[in-house]
């Protein structure tokens, strides 16, 4: 989830920066959790005053109609199995997942993420993918430029002594970033993924 979240710049051109907070009991799993929850209470709606549903479509453009602030459509298996193709294989999970609450890409480093134990909105931690000097830093996961014409696997690496080229991911901790900028200014749009509650909790 974390690649994904360092390479959602690849469909939304403009986006500035993604910051996900998540709570312990839920750990991440409650932001999807409760979309299912929302399209199918709104599913729910929709039949309980004698619509029906004989198709995908109908379904779709019901609950547009229904939940206007967010965006529904149809995912193919197609567009799946090209976005798997985008994923490294081999990718290996950062030292120190279950303590992360907060995590934070800014476009100004494109390849960082912070991983932080607790949200941390003082200062500047909340608007970049920086060291936090509020004692909630825990590293750095870096991931490097994967180019899409190269079928090789890429290679983890744990020490930043080591050499790395363009098909290789950086996972360090407690250490300061990589601060090479890729030199894009993005004036517009941002993600903030925060606390929802999972199922049980409804």
């Amino acid at each position: 989830m974390f690649y994904v979240m360092a390479k959602l710049h690849w469909d939304y051109k403009s986006l500035q920066r993604v910051v996900w907070n998540y709570s312990e009991k839920g750990h991440g799993k409650g932001a999807p959790d409760s979309v299912g929850e929302v399209l199918k209470i709104a599913a729910d709606r929709i039949v309980a005053v004698g619509n029906d549903f004989p198709n995908i479509d109908l379904l779709i453009s019901h609950l547009q109609i229904q939940i206007s602030e967010g965006m529904i459509m149809e995912v193919h298996e197609s567009g799946i199995l090209e976005t798997e193709l985008l994923i490294p294989s081999d990718l290996k999970e950062f030292r120190g997942t279950m303590r992360v609450h907060q995590t934070i890409w800014t476009c100004n480093n494109p390849k960082v993420l912070a991983m932080r134990h607790l949200s941390c909105n003082l200062e500047k931690c909340s608007e970049e993918s920086n060291y936090c000097p509020h004692g909630q830093h825990i590293g750095f996961y870096n991931i490097r430029s994967i180019t899409l014409e190269n079928t090789s696997t890429p290679k983890t690496m744990i020490s930043k002594k080591t050499a790395i080229n363009e098909n290789q991911i950086d996972i360090t901790a407690n250490s300061s970033p990589n601060y090479r900028l890729a030199g894009t200014s993005i004036q517009s749009n941002q993600f903030e993924i925060n606390n929802v509650p999972s199922d049980d909790s409804l």
